[in-house]
């Protein structure tokens, strides 16, 4: 009767648990739990276990133990710090009161492990029973959401990287018409000057402007990557390419480049430009540590065959990367170098060209210690023959028809400063120049006739490039001059390359009037006293 009475609601003194003997028996093997209940404790996929008011382990289901690498006899009755770095148990002590008072606390909670010094996250949940407002026992749960916390963060990442790159596309494309305009008059006036002082002062600002359009092209990079044409790669052929023209560079900063390599290496597939460009990324990186911390040093570049995997191996003898920067050298826009030094974007386009060819990059350094980066990339399933390659910028469109120098030119763009920089330097390359500021005056101009190029935007506001030739093609047939597109996006990568096939040209912007001109087959002026013959390289895609 006094049992009854005892659990009757109005007899009860506090609204606290009782004492968990059930769960602490369970555990710790009492015959009288049913080995179904004992079971199901013991295949939880998270940790369930008591604590006694001092911290020790009263009881403890398999994956407690598991987590821990203990048995139940090398646990039960010990303290959990015995087993854990961080958090100690005057941490844990510290939140008692606060526990007693309330009951219940959850929380993520970080924990380092003293089996393998793994700091893991923790989903956990504490109960409290108290007898005379003390604590006399804990229950408490925990799940291990390392993996999972990794995914939440990667997916908020690339959802932060997506973002960002729709933000950096939009001003870089705002960029392009502006340094074009730059770079297209600086020309003008460099090629103009009357003196050698106004011709320096001119070759400053197309410095600087060409370093804009540079950090214009990495956004371009970062945000849109450009689609790929793999084939079967010897990375040891590729590797010489990227290395060779930066000896002589690397000799004038007292930096040795030494280059050793497996031999027979089996080919990777790849595109050859992207891998050439992110490999070039990672060795100016590992020439400007070393500059900017010593007068001289080395840098070591070595394949060999790991784990089905080609190694490329680049290690300096740089400062090296302190510990806290290590995790941060890939994110975009981070950079240790003063300002001005780097648009922080290079590693990050490198590791985003790896990972894009199924591979990863690792990092080995400490501060004052230098810095190997070991590239690695998955081997090609059916290497074939030796693939020639090119890692040259300049891709040529087919064969067409293209007059030695076209005498009259048809400039179309919405941006009045394009089409007088254009028309100008156009113009003293002698060739005549008529301009339009819109696709239906172009075609207005176009049926008259007697053009033999038109050098347009690709994208204007009344109607796209791609429309108007498609209009100028149906209605000139035979007549129709050779088209050149001037682009700043190359978001639209398909209808450019579908009309590169049709015999059209691209220009990227920002581009040099020099490198319009001699893809128009136009001459270039003689340059000034004391300046020597410029050969220009138009950026095609």
């Amino acid at each position: 009767m006094r049992a009854r009475s005892a659990n009757k609601p109005g007899n009860r003194k506090s609204s606290a648990p009782s004492s968990p003997a059930p769960l602490s028996q369970e555990t710790g093997g009492d015959s009288h739990a049913p080995r179904s209940y004992r079971e199901l404790i013991d295949n939880l996929d998270q940790a369930v276990f008591t604590l006694s008011p001092d911290g020790k382990v009263r009881a403890a289901n398999r994956c407690l133990r598991e987590i821990l690498g203990v048995t139940s006899r090398g646990l039960i009755g010990r303290r959990l710090d015995e087993f854990v770095e961080s958090p100690t148990w005057e941490e844990a002590r510290s939140l008692l009161p606060q526990l007693a008072k309330a009951g219940f606390w959850a929380g993520a909670v970080p924990v380092r492990l003293k089996k393998d010094g793994v700091l893991r996250r923790f989903d956990c949940r504490f109960r409290a029973f108290v007898k005379g407002g003390q604590i006399a026992a804990i229950i408490a749960t925990a799940r291990d959401v390392t993996e999972a916390k990794a995914m939440e963060q990667q997916l908020a990442r690339s959802e932060k990287f997506a973002a960002m790159g729709q933000m950096l596309a939009g001003a870089a494309h705002e960029l392009n018409n502006p340094l074009t305009a730059i770079l297209g008059i600086a020309d003008l006036l460099r090629e103009r000057a009357a003196n050698d002082a106004t011709r320096r002062h001119v070759e400053i600002v197309l410095q600087q402007a060409r370093r804009a359009a540079t950090i214009v092209q990495d956004l371009l990079a970062f945000s849109r990557p450009q689609p790929q044409q793999r084939t079967p790669l010897q990375l040891e052929e590729l590797v010489k390419q990227v290395v060779e023209p930066q000896r002589a560079p690397f000799h004038e900063k007292n930096i040795r480049v030494n280059f050793r390599s497996a031999p027979d290496l089996p080919h990777v597939e790849g595109d050859g430009k992207l891998l050439a460009q992110a490999f070039l990324n990672i060795i100016l990186n590992a020439q400007q540590a070393i500059s900017a911390s010593r007068g001289e040093g080395s840098l070591d570049i070595s394949l060999a065959l790991r784990d089905g995997k080609v190694r490329v191996t680049f290690a300096d003898n740089g400062p090296g990367i302190p510990a806290d920067n290590i995790k941060k050298i890939f994110d975009p826009f981070f950079t240790t170098k003063r300002p001005g030094g780097g648009s922080g974007l290079g590693l990050t386009i490198c590791l985003a060209v790896i990972k894009d060819h199924g591979g990863r990059i690792e990092v080995e350094s400490s501060a004052g210690g230098g810095a190997a980066f070991h590239v690695l990339l998955p081997v090609a399933v059916e290497p074939s023959a030796e693939t020639s390659l090119d890692v040259s910028p300049v891709s040529e469109a087919p064969s067409r028809s293209v007059p030695s120098r076209p005498q009259t030119v048809l400039v179309v763009d919405d941006e009045e400063s394009i089409l007088q920089m254009v028309r100008e330097g156009l113009s003293a390359r002698g060739m005549k120049v008529e301009t339009a500021k819109t696709c239906q005056a172009a075609l207005s101009r176009l049926a008259r006739g007697g053009f033999d190029a038109v050098v347009c935007d690709f994208h204007l506001p009344d109607l796209s490039g791609e429309k108007l030739f498609e209009r100028a093609s149906g209605e000139l047939q035979d007549l129709l001059p050779r088209f050149v597109f001037m682009t700043g996006d190359l978001s639209d990568s398909a209808a450019l390359e579908g009309l590169r096939r049709k015999g059209v040209s691209i220009l990227q912007k920002p581009f040099r009037l020099s490198a319009l001109a001699a893809l128009l087959g136009a001459s270039t002026p003689d340059p000034g006293p004391g300046e020597p013959a410029r050969s220009a390289e138009p950026r095609l895609v």
